[in-house]
């Protein structure tokens, strides 16, 4: 069995969403303004604005604790979506590039 697999496993057993993909309009530079991109990294979690509200992306819903922390650092209640590891650190990577250029254009203006 696959990652892919025992994690949409687990989503079910919580009664959790799950996200195969993260889409692009997901993906908001205001709702990571306030979270290190390192940090992100290395908990394997990134929050996003789904339809349905604020959520984060997390391989692993068992880390409660974990949510509680970015709750704080983010200033939000976020619902949890579970999505693979690699999805989730592809998505922080587009994330910040993109919270990045719009820096940069600000700056530039």
């Amino acid at each position: 069995m696959n990652g892919k697999i025992d994690q949409e496993a687990l989503a079910h057993r919580f009664g959790l969403p799950y996200a195969p993909s993260v889409p692009d309009e997901w993906l908001d530079p205001d709702l990571v303004s306030d979270l290190p991109v390192e940090w992100a990294r290395m908990h394997h979690l990134l929050p996003v604005q789904r339809p349905e509200g604020p959520s984060v992306l997390i391989d692993d819903p068992n880390r409660i604790e974990i949510l509680q922390d970015l709750g704080l650092l983010v200033k939000s209640d976020l619902s949890p979506v579970v999505a693979p590891r690699e999805i989730i650190l592809s998505a922080i990577e587009r994330c910040y590039v993109r919270r990045d250029d719009s820096t940069q254009r600000f700056l530039c203006l």
